[in-house]
């Protein structure tokens, strides 16, 4: 069996992959990455009862050493029912949002702005969520 790692599913297809089966290979991956977890949000609120079906709501961290403490910052992601097409949102917690690396990527509110969604380039037939969360964890190293 070969050491490699295999490559994600929307990547090797020369067709468009359904959502669910990118989905899907985003979280048999999700062991794959150091500095990155996420996962299906669990939370039981009325609007996130299906979730386990839909799998539009995720809980992802972010760890990141600035050289002079660890830091874990979490959020939000919501991969849409238009998702690959459309790309994540991403909310950091508030606790989060005072780091100063992760205030100068977001708006008030914890999301990304639009300079810095602009400059992931998402293009969901070529990126896959954690790579798409490896490029936000990108944007807070800078």
């Amino acid at each position: 069996m070969s050491s490699a790692k295999k490559m994600p599913i929307n990547t090797i297809s020369q067709c468009k992959v359904p959502r669910t089966f990118q989905l899907l290979d985003a979280l048999d991956r999700a062991k794959d990455y150091n500095v990155i977890t996420y996962g299906l949000s669990d939370d039981e609120t009325p609007e996130n009862e299906f979730n386990h079906v839909t799998m539009e709501n995720w809980r992802c961290t972010i760890m990141y050493d600035d050289g002079n403490a660890f830091n874990i910052f979490g959020m939000e992601c919501r991969c849409s029912l238009k998702f690959p097409d459309e790309q994540p949102t991403v909310k950091f917690s508030e606790e989060s949002m005072q780091h100063p690396k992760v205030k100068k990527i977001c708006n008030e509110d914890g999301t990304l702005t639009n300079d810095c969604k602009k400059q992931i380039e998402w293009d969901g037939n070529k990126m896959s969520l954690p790579c798409y969360l490896m490029k936000v964890y990108d944007k807070i190293r800078r």
